[in-house]
């Protein structure tokens, strides 16, 4: 992990944490809809990069989830000690009408309220494009939205959220975004043709009504955010199939 190479000893928080973390990191149980075992977790840990995170496609769900996450973290933090908080979120997010991304906003908006609290807004990952194959198949294909986004390494935006970790809790915003613009359409059928996916084709399906015009529009794009490469076709040149 970027925190361990970089020096800093590192707890990995998870409902069900790896039984043989990486070198440099231990683990430790913690459930965030039911606050068990939080503040043991963070007890004696100075800074907190928060990528907590649900899958699902029901606006409600994820809202609940975030909303009692967020009650349950600020318990156990008030009774722990940490100074710091880093908040991964989605740039543009606030632009598109989705209700994942309602949800991200509503997040967004509880922590705002606290101090010490440094967000950071990133574009999707170029893993992205492999999880909607795997998420929308359909037979020996896929349904992919139609999306116009500006994907950033996982790597690379865990990088900055070491370094926005390893500063002062100053309180800002960060937004950063991979090095080009891309459509997510043209992002799986590149995997598919490089033997990455188990589909054999891409449906494409626009994104339809507000949300839809929005992400059209370059909502989930970053024109004023700072760069970081790899590009999509570097990154699956070198990354192994």
């Amino acid at each position: 992990m970027e925190a361990s190479r970089r020096g800093h000893d590192v707890v990995a928080i998870a409902r069900n944490p790896p039984a043989n973390p990486p070198a440099g990191v231990s683990a430790a149980s913690a459930d965030l809809q039911t606050g068990q075992g939080l503040a043991a977790a963070l007890n004696d840990v100075d800074t907190v990069i928060d990528c907590s995170n649900i899958v699902t496609n029901s606006g409600a769900k994820a809202t609940r989830f975030f909303t009692q996450a967020h009650r349950n973290l600020l318990a156990a933090r008030r009774r722990t000690t940490p100074a710091h908080w880093v908040l991964l979120s989605i740039l543009g997010a606030h632009a598109v009408p989705m209700p994942y991304y309602k949800a991200k906003v509503d997040q967004e908006r509880l922590w705002s309220a606290e101090s010490g609290v440094s967000l950071v807004r990133s574009t999707q990952f170029h893993q992205f494009a492999d999880q909607i194959l795997r998420r929308m198949g359909l037979g020996p294909g896929a349904v992919v939205p139609t999306m116009r986004v500006q994907p950033i390494a996982a790597e690379s935006t865990a990088s900055v959220l070491v370094s926005v970790a390893e500063a002062d809790p100053s309180g800002t915003t960060h937004e950063i975004a991979g090095p080009r613009e891309e459509n997510l359409v043209d992002m799986a059928r590149r995997l598919i043709d490089t033997g990455r996916s188990t589909r054999r084709f891409v449906l494409p399906m626009p994104i339809p009504g507000a949300a839809g015009r929005a992400i059209k529009d370059g909502a989930l794009l970053g024109p004023r955010a700072s760069t970081h490469g790899p590009s999509f076709d570097d990154w699956l040149a070198l990354s192994p199939h």
